[in-house]
């Protein structure tokens, strides 16, 4: 299915929180 746009943003910061996490 379609993520709806919430649920994108949701993902692209759990990435971003990830990578941030990762350099840390």
């Amino acid at each position: 299915g379609r993520y709806s746009e919430v649920d994108f943003l949701a993902v692209k910061e759990t990435a971003a929180a990830e990578l941030i996490s990762s350099k840390g």
